[in-house]
């Protein structure tokens, strides 16, 4: 299975089917892949931050495989490519990608014993609002303009200051 809410879209699910847009030509995806991970790219509704119209297919070379929480308003992503490239990060509330991070360079590395190198970038997304917020973001490459389905990252919760007397 692709996981509640699609967790494994993009990747290999935890059994031994696939989530991801290869699976349909390799005739290994997961049963519910269609149901989970094919889904059309989201355009946001705000004039000031919609994403410009591509031609090309939905960008499925790049995607966001893990975040993990920093703070309660950062979160490190993890961005996977299927080749070396660089996107823009755009992410936001309620469709609304008003926080962006341009220019991510996402490039082979490998380390010593590993083959073939992975071709990824921990990247930090910043500006979030405390509270366990749901944000929305898409991966934008940066030199055909298309468009990754969206993926979810949620903030932490908000803290309180001592009060100091």
């Amino acid at each position: 299975t692709c996981g509640g809410n699609g967790v494994y879209c993009g990747g290999k699910s935890a059994g031994t089917c696939w989530c991801d847009s290869l699976c349909t030509s390799h005739g290994d995806c997961c049963s519910d892949y269609t149901e989970k991970c094919a889904q059309p790219t989201v355009q946001p509704t705000n004039p000031a931050t919609t994403l410009a119209p591509t031609t090309a297919a939905v960008f499925d070379d790049c995607w966001v495989g893990k975040t993990t929480l920093v703070d309660s308003s950062s979160v490190k992503a993890h961005v996977k490519c299927d080749v070396e490239s660089t996107v823009t990060i755009k992410y936001g509330l309620n469709g609304v990608y008003d926080l962006v991070k341009e220019n991510v360079e996402v490039v082979a590395t490998s380390k010593k014993g590993k083959k073939p190198p992975k071709i990824h970038e921990l990247v930090i997304l910043d500006g979030l609002e405390c509270g366990g917020l749901v944000y929305e973001g898409v991966l934008v490459d940066t030199y055909s303009g298309a468009v990754s389905l969206p993926f979810q990252i949620s903030s932490g919760t908000c803290r309180r200051k001592a009060l100091r007397g």
